[in-house]
């Protein structure tokens, strides 16, 4: 092999490099190989083509230039003319133009270059007839671009017309060869990389994030040995469509391409939540004198800022981008790596620095690729190799006779081929209501088909029972009627009945009423985990008040800040805690009086049950105010979607200041269970609660995740059969290691993962896992009169896996903060979404 030894010692373009460096990096790949093919119907003269592609090659440097390292850093080399030739391959007979593609053409592409060796550019004539032949050009990305191929294909023209008709002087030189140009790049960026219009370009991509379109839950995206598995979907535009955004785009004096990328800004905006973001494009950086006419890779593939902060208008998010890519043409030329030094950008495994979405719209003459005089010229579509995807995603388009046309490539690891269309539908949805109206904000325009919303919001709500609102303590009353003598309160040794703690409640609530208590007045609970506070619960609940929970571990400052902010004049206690509430609020005692008939009162489903007061992490403890409908839908619910039996015993771990207590006494009580009282310093010794549980065959229980495998082993140390049969977990997040932790000390038990909020009235959604069965945790579906939804910050429902807003809405929604009118109205807001004037609660 021989080599022209006068560019051993050039640079390779910052292009040219970066490709280099990802060959290097993954070697063995035909991710940048490009193809081009033409169908060549007539008398073709195979010997004049021979000679014309000898003469490009001779013309064209690049089309004989290989990269060779040496000491570590790429140089050019050329190969001897010789090697550049034209290979004529006799088709089998049977086999049609298509059958090529699928066949010859697809492998050849699919074959990947060794950079070093070469040659870099090959062209081979496949001849399906003596008057039928296809012409293919395959060259790696490092030595041709876009542009190149039109040079090419216009000089083979020239020089095919010059040889028939006997003109056989040698191939006329190119006015500057690309190593020139990567010299006098080089001097220019040399004076422009200070220059304060770069470092002003520079500085207004600092800090912004890549844009998203949401990955599929599992995807391996940050695994840098992942496997990437190219695929791609083709996209179509109509001439007419082309033609009015088109003529949108010329009233802002802008073009087709700015006005396309506006509408991909959207498409992002709208899946991915962050109102700044950076996508790639790819320009054909052709703007140095003598570039035009020279082949080699010029085009630079750089970031470009999206601005939708403020949610502009469509028209007004046009003339950004139009800013933006103007600004981005004056800085084109700049080398990509240069820019990630410029940017302190860290390189983050498996993923492309500074954006993962390239959009690409390239205008193509109409004139046929490859052409010839003399012969009819049909242009062939050749496959790209799908074995890798440059990037996360990537919108290749073409602009030719007013249509537009393409394919959206895509890593098939990240992505599934159905995620892909929905986003394209997306897109064609956006795109016709930009060209619709385009004063709308950007937040206003039509994403979604009707079909998808409506799947959206049948997905958001759950069944509807058809239950008329009750009362919290009349699920219990109505259950104490059924079985009056069945345990419903264990603490200990000591065992109440349902007729035992309903006739306790009566005597309380009666005691209550003496003392002023009515409907909604405030009444504090301050005693530890007992039989004596769930009497006093039921007992507030019978006086028509809403019980206020003092949690005696609480610091007395928090216990008198409640006392006063809730308005609680009147405390149920004991001597050992009356201390706490002393001086700022009436103790009562709870006796062992008991009175079979309870108080007459007047208490809707719409009065206050309780209020409980947030742990105030964020700020100043906030009340909520939760009503009798609220918390019984829930349990209704949550009874519908986990039934409990009559031999059930929930455990009551939840420190009483935690609305899932509610759950743990209530929810035994639908089904004629037991709710079991863990000792008051139990939470903290994992033994004794597993031993409260087996000595009172405890079959339910509601923890945290990180506490679930803690309490399995407990259980299982001291029983072979604990009989624990559902746990619910919440509160942090439920992962596989802590749920296979689970199933190893309790294989037969239900797992579910719960959420929810106190504005919620505990629990919203519920999920259960099913061993076995794997795939990630899931928040779950809305429990019966409730919903979920996720929205963007127009309200609009944003599609599946996508960024958004949480907000719990139905039957449970609390009414409100306690005293707190303003951050009510903020996040207890009207559901646009239903028309029955139920609200949501915004969960931020």
């Amino acid at each position: 092999m021989e080599f022209d030894e006068n560019l051993s010692n050039e640079p390779l373009s910052p292009e040219q490099e970066r490709l280099w460096f990802l060959d290097a990096l993954r070697p063995g790949r035909p991710d940048y190989n490009v193809g081009q093919a033409t169908r060549y119907l007539g008398a073709l003269d195979v010997s004049v083509l021979k000679e014309v592609v000898a003469d490009l090659a001779e013309r064209h440097g690049q089309l004989r230039t290989v990269v060779v390292s040496r000491e570590g850093i790429p140089h050019p080399k050329l190969l001897d003319p010789s090697r550049s030739t034209l290979r004529v391959v006799d088709v089998p007979p049977g086999i049609d133009p298509a059958g090529l593609v699928a066949g010859p053409i697809s492998a050849q592409m699919a074959e990947p270059f060794d950079l070093s060796t070469g040659p870099l550019a090959e062209f081979t004539l496949f001849r399906l007839a003596p008057d039928d032949h296809v012409l293919f050009l395959r060259a790696h990305h490092v030595v041709v671009d876009a542009w190149s191929l039109g040079i090419i294909s216009r000089d083979l023209y020239a020089m095919y017309d010059a040889r028939v008709k006997g003109d056989r002087s040698a191939p006329f030189a190119v006015d500057m060869a690309y190593p020139d140009l990567v010299r006098r790049r080089a001097e220019h960026e040399l004076k422009a990389a200070g220059s304060r219009e770069r470092t002003a370009w520079v500085s207004t991509l600092g800090g912004i994030p890549r844009g998203e379109l949401p990955a599929e839950p599992s995807a391996p995206r940050l695994a840098f040995d992942r496997q990437v598995i190219g695929q791609a979907i083709p996209v179509s535009f109509s001439a007419e469509r082309v033609a009015a955004l088109r003529e949108l785009a010329s009233g802002h004096r802008a073009s087709l391409f700015m006005a396309m990328l506006s509408v991909m800004d959207i498409l992002v905006l709208r899946h991915g939540g962050r109102e700044q973001f950076l996508l790639g494009t790819t320009l054909a950086n052709r703007s140095s004198v003598g570039a035009p006419d020279v082949v080699g890779l010029f085009a630079n593939t750089l970031p470009v800022l999206a601005d939708c902060s403020g949610d502009p208008t469509f028209a007004e998010l046009l003339v950004r981008v139009r800013d933006a890519t103007i600004d981005l043409l004056d800085n084109q030329d700049a080398p990509f790596l240069g820019l990630l030094q410029s940017l302190g950008e860290e390189r983050i495994p498996g993923r492309n620095p500074l954006f993962d979405i390239e959009f690409t719209l390239t205008h193509v003459d109409a004139a046929t690729p490859l052409a010839l005089p003399g012969v009819e010229c049909i242009g062939v579509d050749v496959p790209r190799p799908r074995h890798g995807a440059k990037f996360d995603l990537a919108w290749e388009l073409t602009e030719r006779d007013g249509i537009v046309e393409g394919c959206v490539e895509f890593d098939s690891t990240l992505y599934h081929p159905e995620s892909i269309r929905a986003f394209i539908e997306r897109f064609d949805r956006l795109l016709d209501a930009v060209i619709d109206n385009p004063d709308r904000r950007v937040s206003e325009l039509d994403m979604l088909s009707p079909a998808e919303m409506s799947d959206l919001l049948r997905q958001a709500t759950g069944l509807a029972l058809p239950s008329a609102p009750v009362l919290l303590h009349d699920l219990f009353a109505a259950q104490a009627l059924r079985t009056p003598d069945a345990p419903a309160v264990i603490d200990g040794d000591a065992v109440l009945t349902y007729r035992e703690l309903d006739e306790r409640a009566n005597a309380l609530a009666h005691l209550l009423g003496e003392e002023g208590v009515s409907t909604e007045t405030p009444v504090g609970i301050c005693l530890p985990r007992s039989a004596a506070m769930v009497v006093a619960v039921l007992g507030v609940l019978k006086a028509g008040a809403a019980y206020v929970p003092l949690d005696t571990s609480y610091p007395e400052d928090r216990l008198r800040f409640i006392l006063e902010d809730s308005g609680a004049h009147i405390a149920i206690t004991d001597p050992t805690h009356d201390h706490l509430v002393l001086g700022h609020a009436m103790p009562i005692y709870v006796s062992r009086e008991r009175r079979p008939i309870p108080p007459v009162r007047v208490t809707a489903p719409g009065n206050l049950a309780y209020t409980i007061y947030t742990s105030g992490s964020t700020g100043r403890p906030k009340g909520v105010e939760v009503e009798h409908r609220g918390i019984a839908a829930y349990l209704l619910g949550l009874q519908d979607r986990i039934p409990l039996h009559a031999g059930d015993r929930v455990l009551q771990l939840t420190p009483f200041g935690f609305d899932i207590s509610v759950t743990e006494m209530f929810w035994p009580w639908l089904a004629g269970g037991a709710t079991v009282l863990a000792p008051a310093n139990a939470r903290e010794d994992v033994g004794l609660v597993a031993e409260t549980c087996l000595t009172h065959r405890v079959t339910a229980v509601h923890c945290v995740p990180s506490y679930a495998p803690v309490l399995a082993d407990a259980l299982r140390d001291q029983a072979d059969e604990p009989g624990m049969r559902v746990m619910l977990c919440s509160a942090e997040a439920l992962t596989d290691t802590v749920m296979q932790a689970v199933y190893a000390q309790l294989p037969g038990i239900e797992l579910y993962n719960v959420y929810g909020a106190t504005e919620a009235s505990v629990d919203s959604t519920v999920w259960r896992h099913l061993p076995g069965h794997p795939g990630p945790v899931e928040v779950g579906t809305p429990l019966p009169n409730t919903s979920i939804y996720v929205l963007d910050a127009a309200m609009n429902p944003v599609p599946s896996n996508t960024v958004g807003e949480i907000y719990l809405g139905g039957a449970n929604v609390a009414r409100g903060y306690l005293a707190r009118p303003g951050l009510t109205a903020d996040k207890f807001i009207p559901n646009p979404h239903t028309t029955d004037g139920t609200r949501l609660y915004r969960t931020g």
